[in-house]
């Protein structure tokens, strides 16, 4: 998928995100005991355009579930974004938060923003930074929040020949 489609997705409403997924509830294991066990709680979001899926069973309660389904396919979204011919105006760097937390709505606007950027500059930190307004470290503070992120940013780095980040 292009930039402005997964920008696009990212600017709807839970409510509408949720009119393109197939919705299922389903029973979670693991720690919790039986209040965990015997409600249907976890949920499985299938994004029907894109066939990603997505699963959150980390609370008891299945909005909270679902609340975090909905973050989880919406960060997936950004990671289908086609690295390929990007255009550095393409990038909606004016989405960019540092100090986001990773379970922050805004968080994969955020990956939006400086992920392609950074692939764009062939993995330099100090670059991608510049260019988002923070510096080289709290870029990397933000690479590291969320794990699926940091591995795509040490591979975009290994790829274009520098050392991992530590």
């Amino acid at each position: 998928m292009i930039i402005k489609e997964i920008h696009n997705l990212l600017a709807l409403a839970p409510e509408d995100i949720l009119k393109q997924c197939k919705i299922s509830y389903f029973q979670a294991s693991g720690a919790g005991g039986q209040k965990r066990n015997r409600k249907l709680s976890a949920i499985r979001l299938t994004h029907r355009t894109t066939g990603i899926a997505v699963t959150s069973s980390e609370a008891r309660e299945p909005a909270r579930n679902l609340a975090r389904a909905i973050q989880k396919l919406r960060l997936e979204l950004v990671f289908t974004v086609s690295l390929e011919n990007i255009n550095e105006n393409d990038i909606p760097i004016h989405l960019f938060r540092a100090n986001t937390s990773e379970l922050h709505p805004d968080f994969p606007g955020s990956v939006l923003a400086s992920y392609p950027l950074f692939h764009l500059h062939e993995g330099s930190v100090g670059r991608a930074s510049e260019i988002l307004g923070v510096s080289s470290a709290a870029l990397i503070r933000f690479f590291k929040k969320d794990k699926t992120l940091l591995r795509k940013v040490q591979d975009t780095r290994k790829q274009f020949g520098h050392y991992p980040l530590k």
